[in-house]
């Protein structure tokens, strides 16, 4: 009987299963699906190209306006860096949350209805019940109605985006991510580490978990340098799928020693680095603080350059190839050789030059000094 009811497909979904009961469920009574809020890092599960999903939940702003009633499936109600100016769910909505975790249910949002247990089998039982019922199919086809013109018209805009960008020099991230969604098998597994890249790939990347469609690898932890190895890992143990690592310029450097294991066991991953010379994640939080470094546009420990690091050099010591990609018009091809090295046997990285990002972006200071000519800190 809800006007206006939302979905968010969370984390236990990609651990338990149930993709296939919740698009039946959201097509039985016409409701819109999100993933869980950004900050959740939670994989997205849920199958991008269906008419009923909607992005991230509070990434995208003009959808849903107004909702009357919110059912987390397996989210985290809320995984957050900061408390919100406004609350994400205004008082009245009706509030369900499923999760196996109990002790996170109604821990930072009150609920209306808890169900504890195994979202699958939750899942199950609900669309059971749900195919027994006389549904309002007036009022759901009504809400079906908006739900698909939404879903269009927002990848319309997505698209438009990026072909506003797409020749700019650096490589914008909207086209990096969209030829990669383009030339990535549909059924590889994706392993995401790339901080505020993360964007890009929710997106602009197709993920479709079931069937096997393109699968989203994430972490829900706040560390860096897991990327490299969990690639390699999900390689070894689903070698009948493709793989490909997103990574960050910074991330890269946490992990890269995990470069042996691959030549070693010969473990055949394509590596793409999402290369914006900077700790972009520190900066921006920096800039947010509004403090000194705000002011000024130091940010200290955040630029990434004076040296460069060569990261195929770094990956050549290894014994891993791979090549470094600052032009647009050279990107295609390059990521077709790199999955064509990788499809022969052999791991490969891709180095992108991309465009930085948030307040500060420019900002090429960082902390001088010298220990060598007794060169005291300038600033």
């Amino acid at each position: 009987q809800s006007e206006s009811p939302l979905i968010i497909a969370g984390r236990e979904l990609s651990l338990y299963g149930g993709i296939k009961e919740l698009t039946t469920i959201a097509e039985l009574i016409g409701a819109p699906v999100m993933a869980d809020v950004p900050a959740s890092h939670s994989p997205i599960s849920y199958p991008t190209t269906h008419p009923h999903y909607a992005g991230l939940f509070t990434l995208e702003k003009d959808y849903p306006k107004r909702i009357d009633l919110f059912w987390s499936v397996g989210g985290t109600m809320f995984t957050l860096f900061r408390n919100p100016p406004q609350p994400f769910i205004a008082a009245g909505v009706t509030t369900i949350h499923a999760s196996i975790d109990g002790t996170q249910i109604g821990r930072n949002h009150g609920v209306d209805i808890a169900l504890t247990g195994n979202v699958n089998s939750a899942l199950k039982n609900i669309l059971a019940e749900l195919k027994q019922r006389d549904l309002p199919q007036h009022r759901i086809d009504t809400r079906i109605e908006k739900i698909t013109s939404h879903h269009t018209s927002w990848r319309q805009k997505l698209k438009a985006r990026a072909r506003l960008v797409w020749d700019q020099t650096p490589i914008a991230p909207e086209r990096l991510a969209m030829e990669l969604n383009h030339r990535l098998a549909p059924d590889a597994i994706v392993v995401a580490e790339t901080a505020t890249s993360d964007f890009f790939l929710w997106r602009y990347m197709d993920f479709h978990q079931a069937d096997p469609g393109r699968e989203h690898v994430s972490s829900a932890g706040g560390c860096l340098g897991w990327g490299i190895g969990a690639a390699i890992g999900t390689k070894i143990g689903r070698p009948d799928r493709p793989v490909a690592l997103m990574t960050g310029d910074g991330s890269f450097q946490f992990g890269v020693q995990a470069l042996w294991s691959a030549a070693r066991y010969e473990v055949p991953v394509a590596i793409i680095i999402w290369n914006n010379t900077a700790y972009q994640a520190n900066r921006r939080a920096l800039h947010q603080y509004g403090g000194r470094a705000a002011a000024t546009g130091k940010y200290i420990g955040c630029y990434l350059g004076s040296p460069k690091i060569d990261n195929i050099k770094i990956a050549d010591g290894y014994g891993i190839e791979g090549e470094i990609v600052t032009s647009p018009e050279k990107l295609a091809t390059a990521i077709d050789r790199c999955l064509k090295i990788v499809e022969s046997g052999r791991a490969y990285v891709l180095d992108v030059a991309i465009q930085p990002r948030f307040p500060g972006a420019e900002s090429v200071w960082y902390d001088s000094f010298s220990i060598a000519s007794r060169q005291a800190r300038t600033s």
